[in-house]
């Protein structure tokens, strides 16, 4: 998850006080500490469902007729956190 995809994510689906710019333009996030939980327990079940995905998607003939090596996975899901 990128930034943007973080704050629509923070701003659609997770219950919060409200978010404003302090004097010097920095965005404050006011939440309490349950709904940071929530919203922590919601954003891993995101990234781990991509992550499975991003696992299912291998596809298998680039490698041959071997089946993907756990490190071609690993090395995909990091690579997503590049884009």
């Amino acid at each position: 998850m990128n930034y943007t995809e973080f704050r629509k994510f923070l701003l659609n689906d997770c219950k919060h006080e409200t978010v404003y710019e302090d004097s010097e333009g920095r965005e404050i996030l006011v939440i309490n500490t349950l709904d940071a939980f929530v919203m922590a327990t919601k954003m891993v079940k995101k990234e781990r469902e991509a992550c499975a995905k991003v696992c299912e998607q291998i596809d298998t003939a680039a490698f041959g007729s071997e089946r993907p090596k756990p490190n071609d996975c690993a090395a995909a899901i990091r690579a997503r956190g590049q884009e």
